[in-house]
């Protein structure tokens, strides 16, 4: 999923948080469960049992990652038109073309393992 997400796209920073342990945990080659999520970042510890015991199947995550994936994205376009509606001066079109160009989701290739 680290295809598709990055860990802005998360709108609460425990989510935030959860996500940069996963990836650290995915760099180091380490298996990626609930105790392991705790003993990397013990303040989310919680949150990792609760998400474990709650989701209803691992099987869907690609499909929940495109679910936050979308609304990043809608968040970053709202964002961005506020913005662009408050512009103004010699240069609009060029600042709204670069607020737009920060609508598209900012996402890694891949995780590789550290060596």
């Amino acid at each position: 999923m680290a295809d598709l997400l990055t860990a802005e796209d998360f709108t609460r920073d425990v989510y935030r948080s959860l996500w940069t342990a996963l990836g650290s945990l995915a760099r180091s080659n380490a298996p990626i469960d609930a105790v392991t999520v705790g003993e990397r970042a013990p303040q989310i510890a919680t949150l990792a049992l609760e998400l474990v015991r709650d989701t209803p199947s691992a099987a869907n995550a690609r499909a929940y990652a495109e679910i936050v994936a979308k609304d990043a994205t809608t968040r970053r376009v709202r964002n961005a038109g506020e913005r662009i509606a408050k512009l103004s001066g010699d240069d609009v079109l060029g600042e709204a073309q670069k607020l737009l160009g920060t609508c598209a989701p900012q996402t890694l290739t891949a995780i590789k393992p550290a060596r």
